[in-house]
Formats: C-alpha cells, sequence, structure tokens
C-alpha cells in the first residue's frame, strides 16, 4: 500500500457517491475500496490515514474547523481531520497550504464532521480477516448462530429504532461486523508496526509545509481563514454573542 493507493481508493469511493456530503454512502464506497485489498494491506492503509491525520494538526486547521461552526474541542478537532481527509486528495493537500480554500467546497455549517471515517479500515479489515480465515458458508452459519442467541437484544434494538426494512439489515449487519471485529481486530496489526521509511518519505515528498500559526482567539478567526468566516458568517455570530 503507497500513498497514491491510498488516495485512489478515497477519491474512487467519493466519485461514486451522488451527494459528495453523503457519509453513509462515502462510508460504504470505501468499505468496498478497501475490500479489494488483502487484509494486511488494509491495515496498511489504515497506518497512512493516521500518518496524514497526525500532519494536519495544525492551530491554522483547527481555525478553519471552527470557522465552519463544526467543532473547537481537541475530540472535535480530530473528527474534522478525519473529514479533511475523506474529501479526498487534493482537497487535502490545498488546506494544508491554505486552510481558507475549504470555503470552495459545498457543505453545511457544521458539517466538517466525520467521526465515523476514522473507523473505515476497522470495519474492512474485520471483514476482510474473516473471509481470509473462514469461508462464506462459515461466516453465514456464524452470523445465523450469533443471530440466534442476541435475538432478544437485537429484538430490542430493532424496536428502539423507527427504521425501514433496509435500514434494519444495515443495522443488523453493522452490529455483526462489530462481533467480528473484536475476533479480527486491525489495532495490533496496524499499530504494532511503524509507516515503513519509504513510504513516510513519499508523503513528504508532495507536502511542504509552512510554519503554522500562533496561538488564537476567537476574535482572530475573521483574520485568519477570511473566507470560511464570511460564508459561515462567524464574525456577525461573535457580534451578537458579544451584546
Amino acid at each position: 500500500m503507497d500513498k497514491d493507493t491510498f488516495w485512489k481508493i478515497i477519491d474512487d469511493a467519493r466519485n461514486s457517491c451522488i451527494d459528495p456530503n453523503d457519509q453513509t454512502a462515502m462510508l460504504n464506497a470505501t468499505i468496498k475500496g478497501l475490500l479489494n485489498y488483502p487484509s494486511d494491506e488494509i491495515a496498511a492503509w489504515r497506518r497512512i490515514q493516521y500518518f496524514y491525520h497526525k500532519i494536519a494538526y495544525r492551530r491554522d486547521l483547527w481555525a478553519a474547523c471552527t470557522a465552519t461552526r463544526s467543532h473547537d474541542t481537541d475530540d472535535g478537532f480530530i473528527d474534522f481531520r478525519s473529514w479533511l481527509i475523506s474529501q479526498g486528495h487534493e482537497v487535502y493537500l490545498r488546506a494544508l497550504h491554505d486552510p481558507d480554500s475549504l470555503a470552495d467546497l459545498d457543505f453545511p455549517a457544521g458539517a466538517a464532521d466525520f467521526e465515523s471515517f476514522d473507523y473505515v479500515a476497522n470495519r474492512a479489515y474485520s471483514l476482510k480477516a474473516a473471509l481470509e480465515s473462514q469461508d462464506l458458508k462459515s461466516i453465514l452459519y456464524d452470523c445465523c448462530v450469533w443471530s440466534a442467541e442476541n435475538a432478544g437484544r437485537i429484538y430490542r434494538g430493532l424496536e428502539a429504532h423507527h427504521m425501514s426494512e433496509a435500514d434494519k439489515k444495515e443495522w443488523l449487519t453493522n452490529r455483526y461486523v462489530q462481533e467480528l471485529a473484536q475476533k479480527y481486530s486491525i489495532y495490533p496489526v496496524a499499530n504494532g508496526e511503524p509507516l515503513d521509511v519509504e513510504t513516510n518519505l513519499d508523503i513528504f515528498s508532495e507536502i511542504n509545509l509552512r510554519p503554522d500559526i500562533d496561538c488564537w482567539e476567537q476574535q482572530d478567526l475573521p483574520h485568519i481563514v477570511p473566507r470560511l468566516c464570511a460564508k459561515y458568517e462567524v464574525e456577525q455570530t461573535y457580534e451578537q454573542g458579544d451584546e
């Protein structure tokens, strides 16, 4: 797994989504793309994702996150960076050099938040590792056994939500994948090995990071990311809050 393949999986998934803000479709498309690779390559994809996540830990991007009215907390900034990576190669690189360039994207205020994308490789890995360890017949049998053993819990979960038949199937599938994740966890594999030096150097070969900004206050945002603040009316919000 190299950086080009990493971004191709994301960009192909984005291009397959009718609505660029449909996160469920993006998750499913990314998982589908990852399942074309063996489990060890999926784990390598996760290591690259985490590396890009760390690179984006910058105060200027945190200012951009806040200006979109998505988050201003540390946990929220984690979800913002997952969202940023999910936007694809071009958007990610441009935002590293100019966080205000995110104003060119079309997304609602507060929507720069994609926590579940941080776990997309986990789901794909669990499924792929299960398929590599068992045949499909065995997996389906195990799923039936699991459903029977947890029928009460499953029934209560389904009854607690008003869902269509399709949503019920997706809910049930998600619960079973969570069970698989207990058996086939990506963490010992993905976290047990560092990103290889060659991939590390390849990533930085196209990233010429400029110095980060100093610590900032809320009132500084219109000076740091003026276009984002104008788009999401951030300056007006603070002015009204001061009255």
